[in-house]
């Protein structure tokens, strides 16, 4: 009766504990023409973005500062940190373009998991 019931519990709470994140596969052949040719053009428009952003940064870094004021460069500083969250949300969203998916296990989980794998054999 006890191990039935430790087991049923067990498996109870490994449901808990598995944060799960499944995704649907989907069939990447058929992508139509439209869609690769949007993906197309984000990839060339971030280039773009990308040329710019970095053709600033190097004009600001060959700026001479010591003739600036203070709210000069402090709107440079964040000038730059703008720019900087703007190229890591590009790269950010190259990344996740990818889909590449997955399932994901907690740690908790994995260690009820192997518990119960040496409880039962």
């Amino acid at each position: 009766m006890k191990k039935p019931l430790l087991y049923l519990l067990s498996s109870i709470l490994l449901l808990f504990f598995v944060p799960v994140n499944v995704r649907a596969e989907t069939d990447t052949t058929r992508i139509s023409m439209v869609e690769a040719t949007k993906t197309d053009e984000v990839k060339k428009a971030d280039e773009v973005d990308v040329a710019a952003l970095s053709e600033r940064v190097a004009e600001i870094q060959a700026m001479d500062k010591s003739m600036l004021s203070r709210e000069e460069k402090r709107a440079l500083r964040t000038e730059l940190s703008a720019i900087k969250s703007d190229l890591n949300a590009i790269s950010k969203s190259e990344k996740t373009s990818d889909n590449s998916g997955g399932i994901y296990i907690s740690v908790g989980a994995l260690i009820i998991i192997i518990l119960l794998l040496i409880i039962i054999f």
